[in-house]
């Protein structure tokens, strides 16, 4: 129910041969309010019903600070020996996010997404894109709006947008489609679109290692460290190349 908030344990476990395993300990509404200590309460009342107070070692939580003072009033009602540590994922996007609110990026990313908007409210751009799109013989796909709360979603949709570069064109050029109005305010410029695969290139990376730590058949614990590393020295390094298409790697 959109209105209403929930709260969902999950553990990672490993079983007597060694094999990780991951189970969902509940799905619960939450009526009261998110403070760190009735989170703790709620994380509380779950372990001890599922009797595993000796077998937690670790909880993952994301950085808000109510959700790590929650682990805190934990370990300190229980005197286990509880440790929290933040989600790598969660942090990730944090910086991600952090560096998509620079104003040039920003513009791009609103002009795309509003460029986004006009194809899902307007039925006749909508058609037309698809028939532009079977005209260069390029599949007929629809483009993708983003979600303010998931950063891979402006990937997905620049990288969509970057696709369908020559049909969005034509569409905006198109004045018996297109007016010369809707056209000034919507149409991106050769410059934007350099930006956008700019973007679409130095985002792709970023956008695997949160796929890989989002994974839920395991705890990739072991794998942060390497992947940030390998980030941090492959695709991070300032670099002095004039056009992002010389290095796509």
């Amino acid at each position: 129910m959109a209105q209403h908030s929930y709260i969902t344990i999950t553990t990672h476990a490993l079983n007597n041969d060694w094999s990780p395993m991951l189970f969902t300990l509940t799905t619960q509404e939450m009526e009261e309010r998110h403070t760190a200590l009735n989170i703790a309460d709620k994380l509380e009342n779950v372990i001890s019903r599922w009797e595993i107070k000796d077998k937690v070692m670790t909880v993952i939580t994301d950085n808000a600070k109510n959700v790590v003072n929650a682990v805190q009033l934990l370990y300190n009602t229980t005197n286990n020996n509880i440790s929290d540590v933040t989600c790598a994922a969660h942090s990730l996007q944090l910086s991600i996010n952090k560096a998509l609110k620079e104003d040039s990026i920003s513009e791009i990313i609103n002009q795309s997404s509003r460029l986004v908007g006009h194809f899902k409210h307007s039925n006749l751009a909508k058609q037309s894109l698809s028939n532009k799109q079977k005209g260069l013989g390029m599949p007929e796909q629809s483009l993708l709006q983003s979600c303010k709360t998931r950063w891979n979603s402006i990937y997905s949709m620049l990288e969509r947008i970057f696709e369908n570069r020559c049909p969005i064109s034509a569409v905006m050029a198109d004045r018996s489609i297109t007016s010369t109005h809707i056209a000034q305010k919507l149409e991106i410029l050769e410059h934007q679109w350099l930006k956008i695969e700019t973007l679409v290139i130095f985002l792709k990376p970023l956008l695997v290692i949160t796929l890989l730590l989002c994974e839920e058949k395991h705890s990739p614990t072991s794998m942060v460290r390497p992947l940030l590393k390998k980030l941090l020295d492959n695709h991070l390094k300032p670099q002095t190349q004039t056009h992002p298409t010389q290095d796509r790697k």
